[in-house]
């Protein structure tokens, strides 16, 4: 039965071709429920209006013969041509004093954006592929403990960071960092008009760096190969597990361990934050590396997006479904460990591990039919001056990326180094099982 079931696969792939018809721009979504946008996106909506989103990318996209700028009134959604948007589907902004160094209080201040470009079928409401892209930053802030917040007064503080990330701008440059200051850049007080003005000239259409969000995703937008929805083979992040031990030092329930930063804010915290973070992490990684569309992992058997179309002023709910995967990858994250590596009277020397188990096979009815299997155990040194505040999660989270990001690099090109240290597999026992992979997802050099 195996056997049949990837005969039929594999034929069906042989089969499929290129949709060389339009695609239809359906607008700037945000992944979340009802009612919630202005919450969960308090600074990116905001940004999405007041820069106007929608005329960015109907100016950037109206040249581009393959691209549609349609709507619910337009034949071509009778037509059942398929639809592509830009979904937000994470904003995180994470405050952490750690000290004072020669004078100067370090508030560090990180700020993350997740975006998805996502190519859907506008009759059957299914996902046919997706795109990950995500960035963050970091600022260092000259703030007191109590004023090293995520809630501050000047929410334009936050603002004007987060739209650096969409348009790839680096607001700590020293000529736009002096501008801000000149004209009244505040932690404390509402942005000036004047500044205001400023800023809405630096964010503008012309200023969109390719290394920004919106210039990745407008980049992915006009190269994407369209698809039908019949035949198509999805690949994607099919489960992650997080066991109840690593769970509990995440929420801060074991012995010596916070709370992540990340989930700070939230009173309670549900297995479906932590799934769909490690989730958006590994899909974004593997879609960077083997240059392929992943369908990400979320929770259910669909996608809920408000959408802000470029044909509507009003905010419609988008139900997608999430396609059959036709191979998958799983995630299993075991748990963390740090230790101390070596002291002297002002600096400390630190290890921080992470243990996991990354899987890849054939989708059957909703299980895996393990092809590979790679239990994982990654570590970072780092060394820190004992004065400083040590936000050992900032450490545990480069360790995870750099778990990510190896584990997926290595598919394409093995880093024996990296094997050798992070796992227990043979070098030709890796590479059968990553040229197995490489072949089935149809990753081309």
């Amino acid at each position: 039965m195996f056997k049949f079931h990837l005969g039929a696969l594999l034929l069906s792939s042989s089969l499929l071709l290129a949709n060389s018809d339009p695609i239809i721009w359906s607008g700037v979504g945000y992944l979340v429920d009802s009612g919630q946008t202005s919450k969960l996106y308090p600074f990116s909506s905001q940004i999405e209006e007041e820069y106007d989103l929608a005329k960015v990318f109907r100016e950037k996209l109206s040249n581009d013969d393959q691209i549609i700028i349609g709507g619910l009134g337009n034949r071509s959604f009778d037509e059942g041509l398929n639809s592509i948007l830009l979904a937000i589907t994470s904003e995180r902004v994470d405050s952490i004093y750690r000290g004072k160094k020669e004078g100067n209080h370090l508030c560090y201040r990180d700020y993350l954006i997740s975006t998805q470009v996502i190519l859907y079928s506008s009759q059957d409401k299914e996902i046919l592929k997706a795109t990950p892209l995500t960035k963050r930053a970091t600022y260092i802030d000259n703030e007191t403990s109590k004023k090293c917040k995520t809630e501050i007064p000047n929410k334009d503080f936050h603002k004007v960071r987060v739209a650096g990330l969409l348009w790839g701008i680096d607001t700590t440059k020293s000529q736009i960092k002096n501008e801000l200051l000149n004209l009244g850049f505040s932690q404390d007080e509402p942005f000036s008009e004047d500044l205001k003005k400023y800023l809405s000239s630096i964010f503008n259409i012309e200023e969109i760096s390719t290394n920004g969000i919106l210039g990745e995703q407008i980049n992915q937008i006009k190269n994407i190969q369209n698809i039908n929805s019949k035949g198509n083979e999805p690949i994607g992040v099919r489960n992650i597990e997080i066991t109840n031990y690593a769970k509990n030092q995440l929420i801060g329930g074991a012995d010596d361990y916070s709370n992540h930063g990340r989930f700070a804010s939230l009173k309670t915290v549900k297995d479906k934050e932590l799934k769909e973070w490690i989730g958006g992490e590994f899909s974004k990684w593997l879609s960077n590396t083997l240059k392929i569309s992943i369908v990400p992992y979320y929770e259910g058997k669909g996608l809920t997006l408000n959408v802000g179309a470029t044909f509507s002023d009003s905010v419609k709910a988008l139900n997608l479904k999430k396609p059959e995967l036709s191979y998958g990858f799983d995630y299993r994250l075991r748990g963390y460990h740090r230790f101390v590596t070596g002291e002297t009277g002002l600096r400390i020397g630190m290890a921080y591990g992470v243990f996991s188990e990354a899987k890849f096979g054939v989708v059957f009815e909703d299980e895996l039919e393990e092809i590979s299997a790679i239990p994982m155990t990654e570590t970072l040194t780092k060394e820190h001056n004992k004065s400083d505040g040590i936000d050992y999660w900032l450490w545990f989270d480069k360790a995870l990326e750099l778990n990510l990001r190896n584990y997926s690099a290595s598919l394409v090109k093995l880093d024996k180094k990296w094997l050798k240290d992070s796992t227990e597999i043979k070098s030709r026992d890796f590479n059968r099982q990553s040229k197995e992979i490489l072949q089935k997802v149809g990753y081309e050099k």
